[in-house]
């Protein structure tokens, strides 16, 4: 795989060795691979047709469209937003061992902060996290 991205202009993240990207312009796709599927993320829908025809005359695939389930996250596309969530996971985990009927209590963890890009980010070192 790595032979047909680089064939392509991608480079490899240096966080992930499942993540492609290119930029062009100031358009942007980022490729993640997980088994046999593939999820791509664009800023340019031009770009993304381009990406998704080289894959199409290279690969058998199948376009399923926007991300909606992946890895036990469900994703809703909420206007420009992305809301990760869950709860359908959650809820078969409450269902396995019996105890979807129990009482809740309240998180310790804060449920109404948002994740936002910061328009000034300090750089990062990511072998920090590794």
């Amino acid at each position: 795989m790595d032979e047909w991205f680089y064939s392509r202009c991608m480079k490899k993240t240096s966080i992930d060795s499942n993540r492609y990207f290119i930029i062009d312009q100031g358009r942007f796709i980022m490729v993640i691979l997980y088994d046999d599927d593939l999820i791509l993320i664009r800023s340019d829908e031009s770009l993304i047709t381009w990406f998704k025809n080289e894959l199409i005359r290279e690969f058998e695939m199948t376009d399923l469209g926007e991300l909606n389930y992946f890895l036990g996250l469900e994703v809703r596309h909420h206007y420009k937003n992305l809301v990760l969530s869950q709860v359908k996971y959650s809820l078969k985990i409450l269902d396995n061992f019996k105890m979807k009927n129990y009482k809740s209590i309240s998180s310790p963890m804060d449920s109404l902060s948002k994740l936002r890009v910061d328009d000034i980010c300090k750089e990062v070192d990511s072998n920090l996290f590794i």
